[in-house]
């Protein structure tokens, strides 16, 4: 459970998941943020959109995935690349889970 609570606390200073709905016509909508802590199955998952000063696509999202098993985190994602246009999925990167 310490592994869960120090990914979070990590991930969570590294972005800001927040969703922000409406905006101007050539905003993606995209899902609501999600927060999943399975314990049983030693996974979390975290979903959502960056926010915040810095961010050069305002219309993203990104869904980061923690297995207690594998020690490691994977972070894919997503964003708008010009009106009504959304970019390739990224790879998938991986994080260790070293503390």
């Amino acid at each position: 459970m310490r592994w869960i609570a120090v990914g979070t606390v990590m991930l969570a200073a590294a972005i800001c998941l927040d969703h922000s709905w409406g905006g101007p016509d050539d905003d993606i909508v995209f899902a609501a943020k999600l927060f999943t802590d399975l314990p049983n199955n030693g996974s979390l998952e975290i979903s959502g959109t960056l926010t915040g000063d810095g961010i050069g696509y305002k219309n993203n999202t990104i869904g980061i995935s923690c297995y207690k098993d594998r020690r490691e985190c994977y972070i894919a994602y997503v964003e708008q690349i010009g009106p009504n246009q959304i970019g390739r999925m990224q790879n998938v990167d991986i994080f260790p889970i070293t503390k």
